[in-house]
């Protein structure tokens, strides 16, 4: 670069360097709040749904024959 455009940036840097700062601390912070909003969840009252016993069967012979190999 010429040093002409380094004068012209250089009041900029520092101008620059705080807002990449204050968003990357912005997007940080959301991040945080929702990893552990998300991680707090109790999911207890959720009923499920019941499986059927073919089903069940159906997944035991896959898991077995997965393991085997």
């Amino acid at each position: 670069m010429s040093p002409a455009l380094l004068r012209a940036r250089s009041r900029y840097t520092r101008r620059n360097i705080v807002t990449g700062i204050v968003i990357a601390s912005i997007v940080g912070g959301i991040y945080t709040y929702a990893a552990t909003a998300t991680g707090s969840d109790d999911f207890s009252d959720v009923p499920m749904p019941p499986v059927p016993d073919d089903s069940v069967e159906k997944l035991r012979r896959e898991r077995e024959e997965q393991s085997r190999t």
